[in-house]
């Protein structure tokens, strides 16, 4: 990670948000995989259609190259890369750039949240509701300690998220306020030092910062999709495959 000098603590605090982000797109992967398992059926007819569902997709790539499962694209179909990475070298900066990007990623959630109601979909939008503003709050509390009055430079727009029971429950657990070092061993971590007192927010409650991470979840399993020719292991190659599982 580009950083230059020994303010530790900013650094300390980068690599723990950008942790969990990677933690991220596992569960929005693992989301996105759930929410395509069933589009389609095996079938035995040789006249069905079982990937018709496909040409009715915002994405025909969900099917024809990702086997009703996720794409490193985004919502217009661009494929991830570098071109969105921010960097100034310059610590403020890049600071309010992280705090804005974080209430913008927040609001765009919150427009998501109220898409669909289906309860997986919900689930994890919720939980990054949540994380997101934790994330703000992170970077509004460093740019306090460099002496930046961000709440006039780049006052964060006030959603109003107590209509979404998801995120409320959430809150509840007091996740909205709690950041991980993503370390268990007793490193020191210089978070701390900056992420601590009262919410910079008008949402009540105290900063924490825990040593560990946050409990996961087992990685869903998903069954062989043989409309999708896939895994596509014949009869040798599946004995083959299975002597290794064994193993």
């Amino acid at each position: 990670m580009n950083f230059r000098g020994d303010a530790t603590p900013y650094q300390d605090l980068l690599r723990c948000i950008a942790t969990e982000e990677m933690g991220h797109v596992e569960q929005i992967t693992n989301t996105i995989n759930m929410l395509f398992d069933g589009a389609s059926n095996p079938t035995t007819q040789p006249d069905d259609i079982p990937l018709s569902v496909a040409l009715d997709s915002p994405n025909i790539h969900h099917f024809l190259v990702a086997v009703q499962s996720a794409r490193p694209v985004d919502a217009a179909r661009n494929p991830w890369s570098a071109s969105y990475v921010y960097d100034s070298g310059n610590l403020v900066l890049n600071m309010l750039y992280n705090l804005m990007l974080e209430a913008t990623g927040r609001l765009q959630k919150c427009r998501l949240y109220e898409m669909s109601n289906n309860k997986a979909f919900r689930a994890t939008v919720s939980y990054l509701i949540v994380r997101d503003l934790v994330h703000e709050k992170v970077f509004a509390q460093a740019l306090e300690t460099l002496g930046v009055n961000w709440g006039k430079a780049l006052p964060v727009p006030r959603i109003d998220t107590d209509k979404m029971p998801e995120v409320k429950d959430l809150e509840n657990k007091n996740l909205h306020n709690i950041m991980w070092t993503f370390a268990n061993n007793g490193e020191p971590n210089g978070m701390a030092k900056i992420f601590k007192g009262d919410s910079p927010f008008d949402d009540g409650g105290t900063l924490e910062v825990l040593e560990g991470f946050p409990e996961g979840a087992d990685i869903p399993m998903f069954p062989e999709a043989p409309q999708e020719f896939s895994p596509g292991l014949d009869t040798a190659l599946k004995k083959m495959a299975a002597q290794v599982t064994r193993k």
